[in-house]
Order: structure tokens, then C-alpha cells, then sequence
């Protein structure tokens, strides 16, 4: 009986881990970080991993897949500047200024912009991590998206 309780508390012990979100750690990857876009239930879009860690200067590998029909995009801007971001993006659908430049606000807040995310599609790229640690943000500017898809990069120093 007694063992039969111990192999239940592992077995559910792993389930809950499982289900847990785990931070992403590029020194984890062999390849590069697999991300994708996701539809939630109440109909909003986040990515996947809501945390990547990388160390300062670090190339960083991404393979994003969109399985939406919708397009994405990702961006990386400077620590706490999610808010301006997203003000400047939704600035440009009421403007209808976005479609021509992929919804990607000209901010000096932005670091790197990824290839348009498109839909039913895989895309890799690469960017260099910033060079000061801290917590980066990571945003889908797309009309409607960055306030649920966004993320953080963790950025570490060496």
C-alpha cells in the first residue's frame, strides 16, 4: 500500500511538472529555440514561452512557427518599454499607417525586428543578445496581439 502511494505521488508529481512553464535557456538548446504562436481559448494569441534566457552577447537562434492565419511578428525592444511599443502600434491601426511596415513602429526602443511571421509557416533567424543584462521584452505588433503575445528575454551576464 505504502508503495502504491509513493508511486502515485511520483507519477503525479511529474504531470504537474510537466504543465509547468519552464524558462527556455539558449545553453539548452543544441539547435536553435523552437517558439511558436498560439491561439488561447478566449480567442487571444501569445507565444509559447513567456521566458528565454541567454547570456549577454550571445547569438540567439530562433525557429518560430505559425500555425495561425493569422501573420506575426517579433520584436525585441529595451527593458519596460512593452506599453510604448503597443501605444505606438495600435497608434498606427487607428492612423491605418502599419500594413505598409508590418505593424513595427519606428521607436529608438526597438533592437531587432524578425522576418514577418507568416501564416502556416516556420521562420529561423538570428540576432546578437544585447550586451547589458536585463529583461528584455518580446512583442507581436501585429493589430490586437501585443497585449497577450509578448514575452521576456532574460538576458544574463557572462
Amino acid at each position: 500500500m505504502k508503495i502504491n502511494r509513493i508511486l502515485f505521488t511520483m507519477v503525479a508529481a511529474s504531470f504537474l511538472l510537466a504543465a509547468v512553464p519552464r524558462i527556455v535557456s539558449a545553453a539548452d538548446a543544441a539547435g536553435p529555440i523552437e517558439m511558436k504562436a498560439v491561439t488561447n481559448d478566449d480567442g487571444t494569441m501569445s507565444y509559447d514561452k513567456k521566458e528565454l534566457a541567454v547570456t549577454a552577447g550571445q547569438t540567439v537562434s530562433i525557429s518560430f512557427t505559425n500555425p495561425d492565419t493569422a501573420q506575426h511578428n517579433f520584436l525585441l525592444a529595451k527593458p519596460g518599454s512593452m506599453k510604448v511599443i503597443g501605444a505606438a502600434a495600435d497608434k498606427m491601426v487607428r492612423d491605418d499607417t502599419g500594413d505598409d511596415v508590418n505593424y513595427v513602429p519606428k521607436l529608438p526602443e526597438i533592437i531587432y525586428v524578425a522576418p514577418v511571421l507568416e501564416p502556416r509557416r516556420t521562420t529561423k533567424f538570428e540576432f546578437k543578445a544585447p550586451a547589458t543584462p536585463g529583461q528584455y521584452v518580446i512583442i507581436c505588433t501585429f493589430p490586437g496581439h501585443w497585449k497577450t503575445m509578448n514575452a521576456v528575454l532574460n538576458v544574463v551576464a557572462r
